[in-house]
């Protein structure tokens, strides 16, 4: 009887190995079935989306046959726009800004042009943990405030049309389809993308799965970390960032008069985004991509409140260039230089004074960041009562000063050496000035 029993246990056990074997090989040709057919398979199609400019199909997109406002549009107007002041150096007020640019018809023309976006604007000592990521600083000659404002634009005005529950408003909202322009064709995009997480389960050992749904603020978080953090630091530049997994793409059927899904096992969406990044606080509504701050178009600071790190008993101010700001182009190949919005609005607010700037393209500031100066940007120094401009080269060099760059300036003399060619846009400066060639 005990040998029986004892035979029997033998095959349970034998037959519960064998049984094992058999799952773990059916597991494994289902892996690798798996990874062929989802990595492998030749068979399997790929969408790539490239999410350029959003400039209206009836503006000219040829580079070589654009002005010099075209060409502003084209580097501007993309998808995602990203603006920041963290206030690292405590002389205002956080600011963090998201603005999307779309279509409001499939017909891509200028007069579908429409912007939605979300506005953060804080002044708080003590703040959210969540808040942590941006270093918010905290300057004692603003009231504490804590601002999160939605704004529309069209025509160039921004607004907010939102009381409560009511509101005339487009808005970003998750699952809401909007019109922009790939390769010159009218796409719709609708952020409806999910993600992961794994979490205890009701505080056991073990986690579990979890599905959240992405939104629009989860962007704007990200968006602002990747400004924050970009290795160039300062200044404006441009992103190339994927939206896979936030997105779905469609596009338009001219036919059906439909956005219909794109048919493919993988569909890939690239998208550029403008970044700027400041390490100041933001002192002016003029600072914002809205032009508002926490609902005031007026929103700017006092002049007791206004930093003096430029003042000297002689009531002269001299920038060089570790002072100003460098922008690169892709469309130009190189780098503009500018006075920061940060700087104009200082200089605004301060007494009567005379502001010299020396551009030295052969200095050790310069070399040492690899910028090859190619101009002055657009509105460069608009507004900044430059008393001169004086720019410097040793080697041969060719400068561009693009729209409105000396504007309202009232620059007495502009100063280059021999070795330098200068291409003014007709815009450029709009007050009598001394040219004089060193």
């Amino acid at each position: 009887m005990a040998n029986k029993k004892y035979f029997m246990s033998n095959v349970i056990i034998n037959t519960g190995k064998i049984c094992l074997i058999i799952l773990c090989v059916v597991a494994l040709i289902l892996d690798i079935l798996y990874v062929y057919f989802r990595y492998i398979d030749p068979s399997k199609t790929i969408t790539i989306n490239n999410i350029g400019n959003q400039v209206a199909i009836d503006t000219i997109t040829d580079a070589e046959g654009l002005t010099d406002e075209e060409k502003r549009a084209l580097e501007n107007r993309t998808l995602f726009t990203v603006n920041m002041y963290d206030n690292t150096n405590k002389n205002g007020i956080f600011l963090g800004e998201m603005q999307m640019n779309y279509f409001m018809s499939y017909n891509l023309s200028t007069t579908d042009y429409r912007s939605s976006g979300v506005q953060w604007a804080i002044n708080i000592e003590l703040f959210e943990k969540e808040v942590d990521l941006f270093k918010v600083g905290y300057n004692s000659n603003y009231d504490n405030m804590y601002s999160i404002m939605e704004y529309e634009t069209t025509d160039g005005v921004s607004w907010n049309g939102k009381i409560e529950e009511m509101s005339i408003a487009t808005a970003l909202e998750r699952d809401k389809e909007y019109i922009i322009k790939i390769d010159n064709q009218p796409y719709s995009i609708i952020l409806n993308g999910t993600y992961t997480k794994s979490e205890p389960l009701w505080g056991f050992l073990w986690n579990v799965e979890n599905t959240y749904n992405y939104n629009f603020q989860d962007l704007f978080l990200l968006l602002l970390q990747a400004t924050q953090t970009n290795s160039k630091g300062v200044g404006t530049r441009y992103l190339q960032i994927d939206l896979s997994e936030f997105f779905t793409v469609k596009k338009f059927n001219s036919e059906t008069g439909v956005f219909e899904p794109q048919q493919s096992d993988i569909v890939k969406n690239y998208c550029v985004v403008k970044i700027n990044y400041s390490k100041n606080g933001a002192v002016s509504s003029n600072q914002s991509l809205f032009n508002i701050i926490a609902n005031n178009p007026s929103f700017d600071v006092d002049n007791n409140e206004i930093s003096t790190e430029y003042w000297n008993a002689t009531i002269t101010y001299d920038l060089s260039d570790s002072d100003l700001s460098y922008r690169y182009s892709e469309l130009y190949q190189g780098y503009f230089v500018s006075a920061s919005q940060d700087l104009i609005v200082k200089f605004a607010n301060m007494p009567s004074s005379k502001i010299d700037v020396v551009i030295n393209l052969d200095s050790d500031f310069i070399k040492n960041h690899n910028y090859n100066i190619i101009g002055l940007d657009y509105n460069a120094f608009q507004n900044l009562k430059l008393n001169s401009l004086t720019i410097k080269s040793e080697e041969l060099a060719t400068l561009t000063l693009l729209d409105y760059c000396l504007a309202d300036t009232n620059i007495k003399t502009l100063n280059y050496t021999n070795t330098i060619t200068l291409i003014k846009s007709n815009t450029a400066i709009n007050n009598d000035c001394v040219e004089v060639v060193l």
